[in-house]
């Protein structure tokens, strides 16, 4: 491997309800689908919701829209924070995004 497999996003590891889940981090083409939804939907609870549901479903490949529509907020509350480090988004605008909703 070159110098450049350090740099790579590395997996984050979380347990919620005793189950371990890796969230697995996003490649440059999708942090653009994120970038690009987010010029066209000003809305940063959209932005948030799309970014949670991109990393989710490359994490659990067999999770459905629905499952994780659904999923009860407390966790959304646990989630959140490492998906956003995962794609890079800062805390500060974690709290600007918490601030509004």
């Amino acid at each position: 491997m070159s110098k450049l497999s350090k740099l790579m996003g590395k997996s984050r590891f979380i347990t919620i309800e005793g189950e371990q889940i890796e969230l697995k981090p996003l490649n440059i083409d999708e942090v653009n689908d994120i970038s690009e939804f987010a010029s066209k939907n000003p809305d940063n609870k959209q932005i948030l919701k799309y970014a949670v549901k991109k990393v989710l479903k490359k994490s659990i490949e067999d999770a459905t829209d629905e499952e994780i529509e659904n999923l009860d907020p407390k966790y959304y509350a646990q989630l959140i924070p490492v998906i956003l480090d995962i794609i890079g988004i800062e805390k500060k605008k974690v709290e600007s995004i918490q601030k509004q909703s």
